[in-house]
């Protein structure tokens, strides 16, 4: 069973060294990328698979944070859609956090929006 470290190794070999510095930045994407998937999952209908493309927000503050252009965040997320999908949630840092939502709020995100607590019809005989 392929480990975490052993899909961003794959993942950093497929990327382009013009885009990529190493696995701490494969690392922070994933990282950040989990931090968004409840904004991701807000327009899918099915959320037990990762969507094809970032919602375009979604992408602008990646595009941002690593200061690269929209082709290095579609290859990653088509290299890592998988392996993000498949985390865990997880307690990101005061520093993630931070990045996330400087990045983030300039594109209408930021950590802990508020989401509907149900993806279902809360109205009695609904």
């Amino acid at each position: 069973m392929p480990t975490l470290h052993h899909d961003l190794l794959s993942a950093l070999g497929k990327l382009s060294s013009d885009y990529v510095s190493g696995l701490q930045d494969l690392s922070l994407f994933i990282r950040l990328s989990c931090i968004a998937r409840p904004f991701i999952q807000l327009n899918m209908d099915d959320i037990t698979l990762p969507p094809l493309n970032l919602p375009s927000e979604v992408e602008r503050l990646l595009i941002s944070v690593f200061r690269q252009d929209i082709t290095f965040v579609q290859e990653c997320w088509a290299l890592l859609k998988a392996v993000i999908w498949s985390q865990e949630e997880f307690s990101p840092t005061a520093e993630e956090i931070e990045l996330y939502n400087v990045h983030g709020l300039v594109h209408g995100i930021a950590f802990s929006d508020l989401f509907p607590s149900a993806r279902v019809c809360l109205i009695h005989g609904c």
